[in-house]
C-alpha cells in the first residue's frame, strides 16, 4: 500500500490558475493607435513581462537521523511530518503550460524566485524512549528553481509534550531533499536528513 500511495504523490498534478487582470500587459483597447509614417517594415518581438506567482504547497516529510547533543544521550530517531507553505514570488516567463514529469519542481507551478513561510507539525517522532507527537514549527524560506530548486528556511520549534522550544534551521534542494538542525533548549541538538513530497497549487498575474 504505502508503495502504491509514494507513486500517486509522485505523478499527483499540481494546479495552475492565471489571473485574467492586465494579462498579457497593460493597455487601452479603446485607443486607437498614433499615425507615424511608416518609413520601413520591421518585426519587432513581443516583451513577455513575467508572472507574479503566489503558491500554497502541501505535503509529507519524513526524516532521519540522530540526537547528537542530547542530555539523555538519545542516539537515533525519526520523524514523520506536515507541512504547508506559503510562496511569493515571480517568474520572468509567463504562461508555461507544457506538461511536467513530476511537478515538485518545475517552472510550470513554482516561482523562479521567492520567499516563503513554513508550517509544519512533526506528528509522528521516534525516540529510543519511544513514539509520540514531536514538535511544531514555522520557518522563513528563500528559494530559487535556478539553484536546482534549492532553499533555506530558518524559524523556531515548540514541543507541546516536553513543554520546551528551540530554533530551527532546514535546507533542501531538487525540490525534495532536505537536512534539518532542530535545537531545543534543556533537551539537546537533534540533525536529520530526509525526503518531502508536495503538491503546488499556484495563482499567477502578469507583472
Amino acid at each position: 500500500m504505502t508503495r502504491w500511495t509514494l507513486l500517486l504523490v509522485l505523478l499527483a498534478p499540481g494546479c495552475v490558475i492565471h489571473g485574467q487582470r492586465n494579462a498579457p500587459g497593460i493597455a487601452k483597447i479603446e485607443d486607437p493607435p498614433l499615425a507615424h509614417a511608416v518609413h520601413c517594415v520591421k518585426t519587432e518581438t513581443p516583451f513577455d513581462p513575467g508572472e507574479r506567482v503566489f503558491t500554497v504547497s502541501t505535503g509529507v516529510a519524513f526524516g532521519g537521523g540522530s540526537g547528537i547533543s542530547r542530555a539523555d544521550d538519545v542516539q537515533g530517531l525519526y520523524q514523520l511530518s506536515v507541512e504547508t507553505s506559503l510562496h511569493l514570488g515571480y517568474r520572468r516567463f509567463s504562461h508555461r503550460d507544457d506538461p511536467p514529469l513530476l511537478p515538485m519542481v518545475h517552472e510550470k507551478y513554482w516561482p523562479d524566485v521567492s520567499v516563503a513561510l513554513n508550517l509544519g507539525w512533526h506528528l509522528l517522532q521516534r525516540e529510543s524512549e519511544g513514539a509520540g507527537l514531536g514538535a511544531g514549527y514555522a520557518e522563513l524560506q528563500a528559494f530559487s528553481l535556478k539553484l536546482f530548486g534549492s532553499g533555506v528556511a530558518a524559524g523556531w520549534a515548540y514541543d507541546p509534550v516536553e513543554k520546551i522550544h528551540g530554533p530551527q534551521f532546514t535546507i533542501f534542494t531538487w525540490g525534495a531533499l532536505f537536512a534539518r538542525v532542530s535545537h531545543m533548549i534543556d533537551r539537546g541538538t537533534d540533525l536529520l536528513f530526509g525526503i518531502q513530497f508536495k503538491v503546488p497549487v499556484s495563482y499567477m498575474w502578469s507583472r
